[in-house]
């Protein structure tokens, strides 16, 4: 994890930043993803979400989460791709050397809009996308 105050940094020009993450309710196992990939100046490229239908735990709807957002890069996400979630377990188990994909374990401040789009996917068994081109951004 990188150290400072937990605001999220973009990612180094030529790179792309897929932030992840993963939300589960235990009683009923109920889990959703959700995702936002930004380049080199912090433009959102697009936004994902859905409803994961049966998850064992937290980890596994995280590590589900990681999965799509590796996905949903290689198809939508220019150049190289940083992925950045919260959730250390994942993170140390998924984290290999490649020249193309590195993954993250960030401060839950920093991972703020996947997080709200993964409880948004609590009732939607499909993706739900929106596209940088088409967002209208109303943040105060």
């Amino acid at each position: 994890m990188q150290p400072g105050t937990g605001t999220w940094q973009q990612p180094p020009e030529g790179w792309s930043k897929m932030n992840v993450d993963g939300s589960f309710v235990s009683e009923d196992g109920r889990a959703g993803v959700g995702l936002v990939a930004r380049n080199s100046v912090g433009q959102v490229i697009f936004t994902a979400w859905r409803m994961l239908s049966r998850c064992v735990d937290a980890a596994e709807a995280e590590a589900r989460a990681c999965v799509e957002g590796i996905r949903f890069s290689a198809q939508w996400a220019p150049g190289a791709v940083i992925v950045e979630l919260y959730c250390a377990r994942v993170v140390h188990s998924l984290r290999r050397g490649d020249d193309h994909w590195r993954i993250d374990l960030v401060k839950r401040d920093c991972n703020a809009v996947a997080n709200e789009l993964a409880h948004l996917a609590g009732g939607t068994p499909i993706w739900q996308f929106g596209w940088a081109k088409h967002l209208r951004v109303c943040w105060t």
